[in-house]
């Protein structure tokens, strides 16, 4: 993955509640993660077929993963997802 680079956006204010509030609900840890995943969002909707693509190729790997027994416990990823997130938020949404 490339390096993440910091840019200045102005958000309307109705825009910056609707973010102020995903995060409040705990939905998101940060705003910059609220604007990056409406822009992955957003990427997606542009290349619906390059999406699609990649959506069977990552599930095609976890049904392979699957039938070899490589896989965990959904607990135990869901902990370890939410600490990669801590750690990648914690390094560039500041």
């Amino acid at each position: 993955m490339s390096q993440a680079r910091t840019i200045c956006v102005l958000i309307p204010p109705e825009l910056d509640d609707f973010i102020k509030s995903l995060v409040a609900e705990g939905k998101y840890f940060a705003e910059c993660e609220v604007v990056r995943e409406a822009l992955y969002v957003l990427h997606q909707l542009e290349r619906p077929e390059e999406a699609k693509r990649r959506l069977r190729e990552k599930l095609q790997r976890g049904v392979e993963e699957a039938e070899r027994g490589d896989f965990m416990d959904g607990d135990e990823f869901f902990k370890l997802l939410r600490k990669r997130i801590e750690d990648r938020l914690s390094q560039s949404c500041f």
